[in-house]
């Protein structure tokens, strides 16, 4: 049994989907409190994320370290009109652009 699913099946979701979350965290190398904490943002926003763009997401950033920020990053595109699969795809240029951001703020107080 995962550590995630008393709680799941407490919120509404069934035995499977616990499991399948359980089993998804792993092989994402994420902690299931972790990915659960994140499903459960995400659905209080109406959004469901398929096994495969938890996968996309994985491969782009560290999910362990920086889950909140993909979340965020898909709560406001989706609340500003993209689709939940439109939101995903742009992760790569979001996170492009957010290194360059921070690339640039560490080059200007190095100046200061």
């Amino acid at each position: 049994m995962c550590k995630v699913e008393k709680d799941a099946v407490r919120k509404g979701f069934t035995v499977h989907t616990a499991r399948w979350l359980c089993e998804l965290a792993k092989e994402l190398g994420v902690r299931e409190a972790r990915l659960w904490k994140a499903v459960l943002k995400l659905a209080r926003h109406g959004i469901w994320l398929e096994d495969e763009d938890w996968r996309l997401a994985a491969r782009l950033v560290d999910l362990d370290k920086h889950m909140d920020m993909v979340v965020d990053y898909i709560i406001r595109r989706v609340a500003s009109g993209a689709s939940v699969t439109q939101a995903v795809r742009e992760l790569p240029v979001a996170v492009e652009k957010a290194g360059k951001l921070a690339h640039i703020r560490e080059v200007l107080s190095n100046l200061i």
